[in-house]
Formats: C-alpha cells, structure tokens, sequence
C-alpha cells in the first residue's frame, strides 16, 4: 500500500473509524531510518557519509518516510535562531555524537540592551530548499507535514534562560512580553513565507511547556503570552486547508482545553506513562483532538522486543477504537532507542486490524 494522507486526515479528524491505524513519529534518528530502509525496502544503509551529503540525505529521507509506511513526509523548517550563551555544547553519552543542551541559567537575552542587540532572524533569509525538495520529490498519495523548529515558549526560554525568564516574569514583566512579541514575529513570519511558496497537508510545531507534575511556569502566563501565537499559526495553517499539530512534553492538562478549544490544535503529541498514559489522554480527550505515539519512551529503549510488542498492541486496542489516534513512540525516535523495538512498532500498526 501506497501513502494515503487523506485517510490520515480522516482518521485524526475522527470521520473514520475504520481501516488501518496510521503511524506518526515527530522525528527519526538517522541510524534508525537506515534502519527501516534496510528492513522494509531493501535499500543499503546510508552510513555517516550518506548522510552528511545533503542529496542523499534528502533522498534517504524520502525513501525513509515511503517504504516504512508514513502517510506523509516531514521536511524541517528552521527559523534562525542563533544561541551563544543560552547553549550548552557536549557529547551524547549513548554514542559520543555532538549535542545541545539549554543552559537554564544563562542567556542571550537578559535585559534591554541585549534584546536590542540581538541579530533578530527574517523570513526572507530562511533557507526553504528541503521544504521545496521534498514538496517536488514526495510519492503520489503523500501529505507535506512541515516541521518548526522549536515554538514560543522554547525559544523565549531558551533565549533568555529559564530560571532567568521565570524571574523575568514579576519583575521585567514588559521585556518578556517584548521578547515573546519579536519570537512570535519571527516564527509566524517564517511560516508565513513558507506557506506562500507550498501548499502543506500539517504543521508541526515542538514546543514543550511541561514537566512531570505541572507546566513549567503559571498556566495565566502561558495563555498570556505564549498560546496567543499558537492561535495565530493555528489559523494559517487551518486558512490553507491545513492540520496544526502540537508536540509537547510534560504535564500541560492545565491548559488542555485551552490549546483545543482556544488554540485549535488538531492533534496533540508526546505523552509518557509517568505523567499521562496514551490511554489515558485518548479517554480524556479524544473525542476533541487527535491523539498521537504515546509509546512509552522507556518501553521503546530498554524492554525486550515481546514486551515492546506487547506494550504496542496493548496501546492499539484501548486507543485506536473510534478513530483519532495515529501510532508512535511516546516521543521521538531517539538514538538510544533499541532498534529492533523501533522495527517492532512499526510492524505491529501495519499488521493491526487485518
């Protein structure tokens, strides 16, 4: 079977109830694409110079997305963001590869000189070609979702620092609402230029407001300043025909219905077991927004293959009936992720329901 993104709209808008479970993932390591590609289409694994070569990456993507079984693929749309003090350089300890990390307690952004000094990114610099590559190049039947790097409250945090920005809140209130005006500016003005030169089927912003037992600052504070610009690209994207779909880790049911009724997402992913189980979210919600992955990430990296198996169909049976729900990992599929679980997910939603 061939992409079908229409029957993924179907099924996340909850008209369908029937026919196959879609898959969904946010985002894929590359050792795990080459995975799924050897597995599942026979092609040679890329390796590190495949992938460091922005044709054959660009093209092992494509034949990622396709022969695994996506309904879609998912070029990245960055917005420009520069971070000097706000990132934190190292390397993984899974396999030594170069990582960043936000540094909470600094920032580029820390009062008004240095909002003012910093090289503030415009749409008509962005560099749009993998948009433009893999709108050219996607299989008949496959929907563009269209990936933002990042979203308001990341980057305003990220760019100020949060223990900095939560201070930031009582006692520089006007700069922080001055920092969220110029980071809303840019991101819907990114997305602005990339929507005039595609039509996309979804956008996807990551933008994780949450940790384990509440959001990461007042839920007040959220709908102030950071849902109104969620809104805004929410209404472009649904202007065009288009899904806007949320990634966002931790504890956020403060402000659920707030991004449902409010922001009008269309679906909302990143769930994990010690906070709110798939299951659980699909319960609660799924009958007023899609629910996305929701595998649990520690499933998915340290259980034995039957056991990932298992936790697969279990997840199927209590979140697929009635439509709205796409299948995933709880989070992205990270590197150290196992990947013989990864391969396992995959074919459990493709042999479910048949």
């Amino acid at each position: 079977m061939g992409p079908d993104f229409d029957h993924f709209r179907e099924v996340i808008l909850r008209r369908t109830a029937g026919g196959r479970v879609p898959l969904f993932e946010f985002g894929v390591h590359v050792n795990h694409m080459d995975a799924a590609r050897q597995h599942f289409g026979g092609l040679e694994p890329l390796g590190k110079e495949g992938w460091a070569d922005p044709e054959r990456r660009r093209r092992g993507i494509l034949e990622f997305w396709t022969v695994a079984g996506y309904d879609y693929v998912r070029p990245a749309l960055g917005f420009g963001f520069t971070r000097q003090r706000s990132a934190i350089l190292g390397k993984d300890a899974f396999d030594d590869s170069d990582r960043e990390w936000a540094n909470e307690a600094d920032g580029d952004i820390l009062d008004w000189a240095s909002l003012e000094a910093y090289p503030w990114p415009r749409a008509d610099q962005l560099d749009f070609t993998e948009l433009d590559w893999f709108a050219a190049h996607r299989p008949a039947g496959a929907g563009l979702v269209l990936a933002g790097g990042g979203g308001p409250f990341e980057w305003a945090t990220q760019l100020m620092g949060l223990t900095h920005y939560c201070m930031a809140l009582y006692q520089e209130a006007a700069l922080v609402r001055e920092l969220h005006r110029r980071v809303d500016e840019v991101i819907t003005g990114a997305l602005a230029a990339a929507l005039a030169r595609q039509r996309i089927d979804a956008f996807i912003l990551g933008d994780d407001m949450g940790f384990r037992t509440s959001t990461l600052v007042p839920p007040d504070a959220l709908r102030e300043l950071v849902l109104p610009c969620h809104r805004r690209l929410a209404a472009m994207v649904h202007a065009q025909g288009g899904l806007y779909l949320l990634h966002c880790c931790g504890q956020i049911g403060a402000v659920m219905d707030d991004l449902i009724d409010s922001v009008k997402i269309d679906a909302k992913h990143s769930y994990e077991d010690a906070i709110t189980p798939v299951w659980e979210a699909k319960r609660r919600w799924g009958g007023r927004v899609g629910i996305l992955g929701g595998v649990d990430m520690d499933v998915m990296a340290r259980a034995e293959e039957p056991v990932c198996r298992a936790r697969v169909r279990d997840v199927l049976a209590q979140c697929s009936p009635g439509g709205g729900y796409a299948l995933g990992t709880g989070n992205t599929v990270a590197n150290y992720v196992r990947r013989e679980n990864y391969l396992a997910l995959i074919e459990e939603g493709r042999a479910w329901g048949r």
